[in-house]
């Protein structure tokens, strides 16, 4: 009986090896095949950038450039349309910058004093300065606005701007007409564990990690488009190395729990069909309990939907921003018809 025992213990810790042998192989096996696919993905990105150079494109809007120094940071932000127009600022995604949204530049000035920004530690607004945080960026945000003298504006935000657009009205409610989160989800709510996991997930990546692995792998995974993927990876070369791990760490710090908080003004609640599934989950039912929201899907689109499709993108934010300013807004019919690259 002993004997017995000993030989089935014997054929089982074979079995468990082989099973572990088998394992480790698999796991090889996927990390090499992962390895070299993410080397051919960084590589149709170079290939790209060789023949199409993002700066070029930009030039195709004419932008104009403003500076002012703020707690450290010289912020640079850029203005098109009339100045006596309502005014809309635009909050680009973590790690880009202002020409994100060189598609929607041009149509929405024609109704609108339209600026995007550099946020902080961003693009040319440099250095990260006094920290990053989205309470000093919201007072980077107030200080643009009383730069252009205006009383009220419209925040567009997309991803980490998104979040920020909701910090902003958390902090100066008075300030905003309206808003427009793309991609983001409420930061005055519990995440949940997907989130919470992402976001521990991207901290200690941008700790572990050499920057030039990090702005590698951001550049692969923000989009399944190649341009898009391109222009990003781009725009985080700005990012210096140690300002990654602060801008993860203040997206993580935003989120609280604070109780029957909403948004008061019109807000525009948008997502691309193909973003990922619990953020569509908890976006579409945050979007129930604001009163005043108009929800959104952007068809064919993932994280970035203003440049995965930017013409339904533009045609959902001009449809909303004139029936927020109704009379204030002389209706074109150019409106709908964008030309877009």
């Amino acid at each position: 009986m002993i004997s017995i025992t000993k030989k089935t213990i014997k054929k089982q810790k074979k079995m468990i090896f082989k099973f572990l042998v088998a394992l480790i192989i698999l796991i090889l096996v996927l990390f090499v095949y992962r390895q070299m696919s993410n080397k051919k993905t960084d590589k149709r990105i170079d290939s790209y950038l060789i023949t199409n150079n993002p700066i070029e494109l930009y030039k195709e809007v004419e932008l104009t450039e403003h500076t002012i120094n703020r707690a450290g940071c010289n912020l640079h932000f850029y203005q098109i349309g009339d100045i006596n127009k309502p005014m809309v600022l635009l909050l680009h995604a973590a790690f880009s910058d202002h020409n994100s949204f060189f598609q929607q530049y041009q149509i929405l000035s024609k109704n609108y004093l339209v600026v995007g920004m550099d946020l902080r530690a961003h693009g040319k607004s440099q250095p990260i300065g006094d920290d990053f945080n989205y309470e000093i960026i919201s007072e980077d945000i107030k200080s643009i606005i009383d730069y252009f003298n205006k009383d009220k504006i419209s925040l567009i935000g997309v991803s980490i701007g998104g979040e920020i657009v909701q910090e902003f009205n958390y902090q100066y409610p008075e300030m905003l007409k309206s808003v427009v989160i793309v991609g983001a989800v409420s930061i005055f709510k519990d995440p949940g564990s997907v989130v919470k996991a992402l976001k521990k997930a991207s901290i200690k990546g941008a700790s572990m990690f050499s920057g030039e692995r990090v702005k590698r792998f951001m550049a692969r995974t923000i989009s399944d488009r190649v341009d898009i993927m391109a222009r990003f990876y781009t725009a985080i070369q700005t990012v210096e190395d140690k300002s990654l791990r602060k801008i993860s760490q203040a997206s993580a710090d935003a989120y609280r729990v604070i109780k029957d908080y909403k948004i008061k003004i019109p807000v525009l609640l948008m997502h691309g069909s193909d973003e990922l599934g619990f953020a569509k989950t908890a976006i579409s039912n945050w979007a129930k309990e604001i009163p005043n929201c108009k929800y959104k899907i952007i068809e064919g689109a993932g994280h970035l939907a203003n440049q995965e499709n930017p013409n339904e993108f533009n045609k959902e934010v001009i449809v909303f921003l004139d029936t927020v300013y109704g009379d204030h807004i002389q209706k074109q019919s150019t409106h709908h018809t964008a030309v877009l690259h």
